[in-house]
Order: structure tokens, then sequence, then C-alpha cells
């Protein structure tokens, strides 16, 4: 008697890329991440400053260019856990 024999074949995998396209990929996250945080502190620096007038405006104005403002009628949980211990990196 003779013993079925499994052989698993996967999917041709993407050609790598380039050392300068990955390099030049993460310039331009590091370039993003950089440019909201900075929204981010000057949103908080406004928040307790005497300009306080609306100090969410830095933030709002950056995420617009990006096109990520949150749709009218969503709330904080639907983009984080409402309890902060859950909020880690990876999840959401």
């Amino acid at each position: 008697m003779s013993t079925p024999t499994l052989t698993l074949v996967s999917a041709p995998e993407p050609a790598p890329e380039s050392a300068a396209v990955l390099r030049d990929k993460l310039t331009l996250a590091e370039q993003s991440f950089g440019d909201l945080l900075a929204a981010a502190k000057a949103t908080l620096a406004a928040a307790g400053g005497p300009h306080s007038g609306d100090p969410l405006s830095w933030l709002r104005e950056h995420l617009s260019l990006l096109g990520q403002l949150p749709a009218p009628g969503t709330r904080p949980t639907d983009y984080v856990p409402t309890d902060r211990d859950e909020a880690t990196w990876g999840r959401w």
C-alpha cells in the first residue's frame, strides 16, 4: 500500500523592491509621521496657551490635507478602544 503525498504549491513571490525604492518609501513615511507629530504638538501647545481660539485647527488641517478627517457622526471609539489599557500598537 502506498502512502499519499501532499505537495504544497505557493504563489510566486513578488519581485523584491530595490533598496532605493524602499529608502524612498521609508523617507515618505518618516516625513508623514513627522508632519502629523508636529500638528499634534501644535494642537497641544495651542490648547494650553493664550492663543487657544481653536487648538484643533492644526490637527484638523493636517488630517484634511491627507483626506483623513473623521466622517460626521463618528465617535472616538470608532478608532480606539474605550479602555486605554487595550490600546496597544498593532491592534489600532
